[in-house]
């Protein structure tokens, strides 16, 4: 199993205050012994392919692998689908550059440069934008299917919040070519499982963070998400692609501490 990172717990010193370049985190990560990170779309704005080509370089001569590129995506409507669409284009070559193979997408995000505010969907037909997210989906399988690439769609707010809208989705594209980044605590952790049990054998890649109440910056293993019960069911599927820790606040004690215990829990499962 290889283990990767998505080091939100860094993004403060990374992106706001200057004070760590991406290096030093590839750095820290070969360090604590990853496999692997993952790149977002933010990490590369305004950079050109040369600039983005030396990041990959850096990457591997750490000893970094790309687990995964993620944008954050808005196909609520028509308009909406065109720029999305574009915007998963330019990630599926970003993705190419880095020699990673999945890149993460959303149905409908309230994060991100082209999210939605949550007060605006909530007085949208739910409906109306879960068929209109599969339809701009659908549309993008084809261009990462041409760059060997896989769309992932992650269980994420805005609409895919919920295991059955989540489903929906996957039944309206009607093609498995949309994979799963599988999300460990986006979910409740009441249905979390049952939700891996379902979505197994689509998972090209995962996010393991735990989560307390509304609290998912707790250590992994201290929180209500039930790892074991998830894991069984990938290791059922004959899952053998990415664990990514998304380490959300403690620095790299926590990261540390979230590697030793998923990696005794996978084992153990």
């Amino acid at each position: 199993m290889k283990i990767s990172c998505l080091p939100v717990t860094f993004f403060g010193s990374i992106f706001r205050d200057r004070t760590m370049t991406r290096e030093d985190w590839f750095k820290i990560a070969a360090e604590v012994g990853l496999d692997g990170t993952e790149i977002y779309e933010t990490w590369i704005d305004g950079m050109d392919e040369a600039q983005i080509s030396e990041l990959a370089t850096a990457a591997k001569d750490a000893g970094i692998a790309i687990s995964m590129f993620s944008c954050e995506n808005n196909f609520a409507g028509p308009k909406e689908i065109e720029v999305a669409t574009e915007q998963v284009r330019k990630s599926v070559d970003a993705a190419v550059m880095f020699g990673c193979d999945v890149v993460r997408v959303t149905a409908v995000t309230p994060f991100g440069e082209t999210r939605m505010d949550w007060k605006v969907a909530a007085e949208l037909d739910r409906s109306e934008l879960v068929r209109n997210s599969a339809m701009g989906l659908k549309g993008c399988l084809d261009y990462a299917e041409a760059h060997g690439v896989h769309l992932a769609l992650e269980d994420h707010p805005i609409i895919g919040s919920f295991v059955e809208e989540y489903m929906t989705i996957l039944e309206l594209v009607d093609d498995d070519r949309l994979k799963v980044n599988f999300d460990t605590s986006n979910f409740s952790p009441d249905t979390i499982v049952d939700f891996a049990r379902q979505v197994a054998g689509r998972v090209v890649h995962t996010h393991i963070k735990d989560r307390l109440e509304n609290d998912h910056a707790v250590y992994m293993g201290k929180g209500e998400v039930d790892f074991e019960g998830i894991f069984k069911h990938l290791k059922a599927a004959g899952y053998d692609r990415w664990l990514s820790l998304e380490v959300m606040g403690g620095g790299r004690d926590k990261l540390e501490a979230d590697y030793d215990y998923i990696t005794g829990v996978w084992n153990k499962a």
